[in-house]
């Protein structure tokens, strides 16, 4: 955010900017509001009744994000051997991660005990330096998600849980059937969608609740049978429509009769699989001409973000529903009172965290759940007073994997964080350059898109080359741009056939179940790699940045997720509703 979006929600709000800052990454400022200082009290640790002050940080909230979005790693597989069983398994880690990576389903029971790989503080290691090979040491789960426990047929799938039949869906759970998509609960039959929730028979949807048979909808909600639609609510049966609100029967938002429609579906229908990207050119032409709302919420009181439900006190969230007094998080349900947090449910005052789901005072942690005074951890399970550990389930007072006693673990943390300040690492998220995973197969790669050159000018780790998986070695394949557009008229045996992406060269495959999706709903075959598709649709979304612009009716001032130098007019909230 700019000075003048931090200096508009002060106004706002009325709270007052105390300090302002210059990342020390990047040199861009940023500012500290009032709220700030008072979420940083309350969550200050307590130890031996001293309290232990959280600094102000060091990096912006972008580069905040950026660090964490680093540390995951959502759709890069590997095919390696369980460092346990010796078995062919998949793992987001590739051959290139330190230390020993177990099968989900040993990982997770107890044939193995964390607290055997407990170790001793040392005193010669800033703690960064010796938590990095303590990480190579603890054996990483080689793919999280519960995959012959609680979930069926997902095992190509990372962070999905409570589901079936799923494939190269990940952030997501209680779904059946669904492809290529992220951030997602309770659907079925969703292809190429993101953050589409409570929805059944979709296609390259994003940002939308309670969907049936849609197709290419964005930022909608209610909506039946409706093609290439943006903010459409309650609507049913319209094509090429933006800002409907209980419409029916309509074709670039004019109305028309049951009939005159069904007539124009059909014409409709053949266009697509003659030309998906004209049509979608056209409809993009016909948005760029219609007005858009500054920012995307339902339900909200001073809320400042997008894609937000049932928001209260926000500011600069995104894609999360249920949230309540927040600042800087992105995607969840159920958030209250936290910072800085990416993926999350039900916790409270958590600061820093991937994944802190069901958490108490969790801060800086990666995937650690139901957890209660738990800092610095890692894949950490309903424990409690913990500090820089690992895999561990049910635990108290442990350190390194190391049990202490009550007394002697508050002694000791005590230590640790006078030498965590004394080393200016008091309190910083995990460094970037520790995370296990190339920056171009981490989720930072979606949203803050870099080439090699800026990669590696920055210190990041890149990717050179993607090895696919589920695509034998040498085998036969066929251009995308030989692949018949319509799915007719493909034989079932493609299914078996690995296809190059026209734009990567990359291989990729069309599943069966994924065919008869395609003919049954006559969608075009897509010609382009997967993961490159997702690319495009993190490119057709807003960024997760707010911008200070006038709005194009009113001329008032307003915060958009648009900037001024977009060619659509962009216009409050109140100006947009009055002209529905």
């Amino acid at each position: 955010m700019q000075r003048d979006v931090y200096e508009f929600i002060s106004q706002k709000t009325n709270d007052p900017i105390v300090d302002w800052k210059q990342c020390v990454d990047t040199g861009e400022e940023f500012w500290i509001f009032a709220s700030d200082l008072q979420f940083y009290d309350t969550i200050s640790p307590i130890v031996d009744g001293q309290k232990y002050p959280l600094p102000t940080p060091q990096y912006s909230p972008n580069q905040r994000l950026r660090r964490r979005l680093s540390y995951k790693n959502e759709r890069t597989l590997y095919k390696r051997t369980c460092d346990l069983t010796g078995k062919s398994i998949l793992s987001i880690y590739g051959p290139h991660v330190p230390g020993p990576v177990y099968n989900t389903q040993d990982r997770r029971s107890d044939k193995r005990n964390p607290l055997d790989f407990g170790e001793e503080i040392d005193k010669n290691k800033t703690f960064f330096e010796q938590f990095a090979a303590f990480r190579a040491k603890v054996p990483k789960i080689a793919i999280l998600n519960d995959n012959g426990t609680n979930s069926e047929n997902i095992a190509y799938c990372q962070n999905l849980a409570y589901s079936k039949d799923c494939y190269l869906t990940t952030v997501s759970w209680k779904l059946e059937n669904v492809f290529y998509s992220s951030n997602m609960s309770w659907g079925e039959w969703l292809i190429d969608c993101f953050f589409v929730m409570d929805s059944y028979h979709c296609y390259e949807c994003r940002d939308s609740y309670n969907l049936y048979g849609c197709f290419w909808l964005a930022d909608s909600w209610d909506c039946k049978n409706c093609r290439m639609g943006q903010d459409l609510l309650g609507c049913q049966d319209c094509i090429w429509c933006i800002g409907l609100r209980n419409k029916k029967y309509c074709v670039f938002n004019e109305q028309y009769t049951p009939e005159a429609f069904t007539e124009y579906m059909q014409a409709f229908k053949k266009e697509l699989l003659d030309d998906k990207d004209w049509l979608l050119k056209k409809f993009h032409a016909f948005v760029q001409i219609k007005p858009h709302k500054a920012m995307n919420i339902i339900n909200g009181d001073t809320a400042y973000g997008s894609n937000l439900v049932n928001a209260k006190d926000i500011v600069s969230c995104f894609n999360v529903k249920n949230i309540r007094e927040c600042k800087y998080c992105m995607f969840g349900d159920g958030m209250s009172f936290s910072m800085d947090l990416t993926v999350g449910g039900e916790q409270q005052r958590c600061y820093e965290s991937i994944t802190p789901d069901f958490c108490y005072k969790a801060l800086f942690t990666i995937f650690c759940w139901s957890c209660t005074d738990v800092w610095y951890s890692d894949m950490c399970h309903g424990c409690k007073d913990c500090f820089w550990c690992i895999g561990l389930k049910n635990q108290q007072y442990c350190i390194f994997n190391k049990q202490y006693s009550k007394n002697n673990y508050y002694v000791t943390i005590a230590k640790i964080i006078k030498n965590m300040q004394k080393d200016n690492e008091w309190w910083e998220f995990f460094p970037r350059q520790d995370s296990p995973f190339y920056y171009n197969e981490s989720a930072a790669q979606d949203y803050f898109p870099r080439d090699k050159k800026e990669v590696e000018a920055s210190w990041w780790k890149r990717l050179d080359t993607f090895a696919d998986i589920n695509i034998p070695d040498r085998v036969a394949f066929i251009p995308a741009s030989t692949l018949p557009i319509d799915p007719h008229q493909c034989l079932d045996t493609i299914a078996d056939t690995p296809i190059q992406c026209q734009e990567t060269g990359r291989l990729y495959r069309i599943l069966q179940k994924e065919l008869d999706f395609y003919r049954k709903r006559d969608i075009p075959l897509p010609r382009i790699h997967h993961d490159q598709r997702c690319l495009y649709r993190v490119q057709s979304m807003p960024n997760k940045d707010l911008f200070l612009r006038d709005c194009s009716k009113t001329g008032e001032k307003i915060l958009s997720v648009y900037p001024s130098d977009v060619w659509f007019p962009v216009w409050s909230k109140q100006a947009y509703d009055l002209q529905i």
